[in-house]
């Protein structure tokens, strides 16, 4: 735990800013030590004032910004061999929000706008993480495990200086490295797809329009939602990825195809009626919640198409459209 501190506290972008904030007793103790040149076996002075086995942190990016602490861990459990990190707050939301200096005004605009509640995957908000990322070492950790999580750090965080022309540069374990230059990579879109309604099967298109926000026009516009407000998601509801929606955008239609059902078609005005013009109406508009944010949606082919979802999928549900996107 100290060396890994201790090399934390080293890694810089080619600005110098610093690469990694660490949180709680670790960060006083590293920044005293870097001052102070001292190591573990030096004096055990120091080796009795160490804290214990975890540290918590967060990487930063060169322009100062927050890498969310969701990703590190995505990409570490990736990285080979794999790398295991505890994300979040740790159960324990006091001192979390001590130590992110997040005010009591700022967690509760957390909670009642964005919908942040613990354990769910939103980690960054205006610009401040909502938690940390936690490194712990134990009886059967190896020094190699440490190696490789600063390795990780590196590889993947750091800004070194430009590779345009190839420069060397020295990682914080004192091993020199040659970037190659960069060359120009020709890249072809070879298929391309959009989702309509949010969990369910693709559609496979040639060429799409893009809003002016960049999105693809419709994609994921449309989301299944049940009885308390939530859009409901593949890994929950596995009947979902047999639902195959199709956007005609002549027609301005949306299709959806399902096995041993009649086709559902819904036509795509802004009061987003059913075939035989059921219709949904401002006074259907009802808060949903995609991946805990909170967004307006109405309820889209009214009774007709939620009776259709609620039937096939066997759970009661209404479909849900986000405020349309005008394309560019």
């Amino acid at each position: 735990s100290f060396e890994f501190v201790n090399r934390l506290a080293t890694l810089k972008h080619s600005n110098g800013e610093p690469a990694v904030v660490i949180y709680g007793t670790w960060s006083k103790i590293a920044t005293d030590i870097k001052a102070a040149q001292y190591t573990v076996s030096s004096t055990t002075k120091w080796h009795r004032q160490l804290p214990g086995p975890t540290v918590a942190f967060n990487i930063v990016r060169s322009d100062a910004s927050f890498v969310g602490y969701n990703e590190v861990a995505k990409l570490a459990s990736l990285n080979k061999n794999p790398l295991q990190l505890r994300t979040g707050c740790f159960c324990n939301p006091g001192a979390c929000q001590s130590a992110l200096k997040l005010s009591n005004e700022e967690i509760r605009n957390n909670y009642l706008i964005s919908g942040h509640v613990c354990g769910d995957q939103i980690d960054i908000i205006n610009e401040k993480p909502t938690g940390a990322i936690r490194a712990s070492f134990g009886k059967d950790s190896l020094w190699e495990d440490m190696d490789s999580l600063v390795t990780f750090i590196e590889k993947m965080y750091i800004q070194h200086e430009s590779s345009m022309h190839g420069k060397s540069k020295t990682t914080s374990n004192g091993h020199a490295t040659f970037t190659k230059p960069v060359q120009p990579i020709n890249a072809k879109i070879s298929e391309l797809y959009i989702f309509p309604i949010k969990s369910c099967a693709a559609q496979r298109v040639k060429k799409w329009k893009i809003t002016k926000s960049g999105k693809f026009l419709f994609d994921r516009e449309f989301a299944l939602v049940d009885t308390s407000g939530v859009a409901m998601r593949l890994q929950a509801y596995p009947k979902m990825g047999l639902l195959t929606p199709s956007i005609d955008i002549e027609k301005m239609t949306l299709t959806v195809k399902a096995p041993g059902y009649e086709d559902l078609v819904l036509k795509l005005n802004n009061k987003c009626n059913t075939s035989n013009g059921v219709a949904c109406s401002k006074a259907n508009a009802k808060p949903v919640k995609v991946c805990g944010n909170r967004c307006g949606g109405e309820v889209c082919g009214g009774y007709d198409a939620a009776e259709w979802f609620s039937s096939f999928l066997g759970v009661q549900c209404w479909l849900a459209r986000h405020t349309a996107a005008k394309a560019s």
